[in-house]
């Protein structure tokens, strides 16, 4: 059907079970077929990309539906008195079904839904879960999409009602960004306090991580900045054997604004104001903590998150999954009617 001085669209009608090659039974039923759509045969031999519809043979029931969809294409064209039609008006699907509110294709465009309100909930529904093309080349949802996105609300209603337990919000709605502090420290603190017991378990350790003078020297020469990897990659401060972590003095510049982050979000309001974080308060920190951040790694609808809890409610309850289907069940009424386009063509 491919790389022959041949019409490809037409060898691929032709190719009934979609193997890329025209056989010779293939062939003798496409002939019976488009000899049994015509009164007579004999207008193919005139070699013309026009058809009389009336040559069309509207006693056949195949041919019937064949001829009324043909009336239908030309009236969607802005051609409803036309007696015949050509192949370049059959052939640009999109064009054929670019006004028609249902195509038969499964698929429905925000722009066909039945009220304003029904258009903006489709078009956040899209928003999460994505769209696909329909033959009038417009984006929209199908029964697929629908029901993944309604899936995944009901999940992230279910997870939001969740995280509403005190004990996940240990120190309430200050509880997520208390997470956010720590998480974005964690790894840098973990690797201190393990440094600290290398020491306390052979003194040489120190001696064996510490920057060197000309790794400093070598840092001196350039432009330095916060974004700079050497310096982010140099400890939190100087370990030591059972050493607190400084808070303020002896701190890595480039970490501390993160570290105060930290300080004022988590550390201050579960352990209290202090100078120099023990890994004792590090643990309690982290482990009152430990509800919330399990809570949140659990599998929760991320993917309609964004949309907020209030609108993912919203949508969940004002009938709109009921409008989208039954514009569907509308689609698959005219799936006969418009599959019978590509039968014109």
């Amino acid at each position: 059907t491919q790389g022959l001085e041949l019409d490809p669209k037409t060898l691929q009608a032709i190719d009934a079970d979609g193997d890329g090659r025209v056989r010779a039974q293939e062939l003798l039923a496409a002939v019976e077929w488009t000899g049994r759509m015509l009164k007579d045969p004999e207008v193919l031999t005139a070699g013309k990309d026009v058809l009389q519809l009336d040559s069309i043979n509207d006693a056949d029931p195949e041919g019937k539906r064949l001829k009324a969809s043909a009336i239908r294409i030309l009236t969607g064209l802005g051609k409803k008195d036309a007696t015949s039609i050509s192949a370049a008006e059959t052939e640009d699907s999109k064009k054929i079904f670019a006004d028609t509110l249902y195509n038969g294709d499964g698929v429905i465009p925000p722009e066909s839904a039945t009220s304003p309100e029904l258009q903006a909930a489709m078009a956040d529904i899209i928003k999460a879960v994505g769209s696909v093309e329909d033959r009038s080349g417009k984006q929209g949802l199908n029964e697929e999409l629908l029901k993944k996105f309604f899936e995944e609300a009901e999940r992230f209603v279910a997870w939001s009602k969740k995280g509403e337990d005190e004990g996940i919000r240990p120190i309430g709605d200050a509880t997520g960004a208390a997470l956010a502090a720590v998480d974005a420290v964690r790894a840098k603190v973990d690797d201190y306090f393990l440094r600290c017991r290398f020491a306390a378990f052979d003194a040489r350790f120190n001696a064996g991580v510490e920057k060197d003078a000309s790794a400093f020297a070598k840092l001196a020469d350039g432009v330095l900045s916060n974004a700079t990897p050497e310096l982010d990659a140099i400890p939190l401060a100087t370990p030591g054997v059972g050493r607190a972590l400084p808070l303020v003095d002896g701190l890595n510049p480039v970490w501390s604004a993160r570290v105060q982050a930290f300080r004022t979000a988590a550390l201050e309001p579960i352990v209290g104001k202090v100078d120099a974080l023990s890994e004792d308060d590090w643990n309690k920190v982290v482990g009152t903590l430990a509800a919330h951040a399990a809570w949140k790694a659990e599998a929760h609808g991320a993917i309609v998150e964004g949309l907020g809890i209030e609108r993912v409610t919203a949508l969940l309850n004002d009938g709109t999954r009921a409008g989208v289907e039954a514009m569907l069940a509308e689609d698959m009424v005219v799936k006969q009617e418009a599959d019978d386009v590509f039968l014109v063509d």
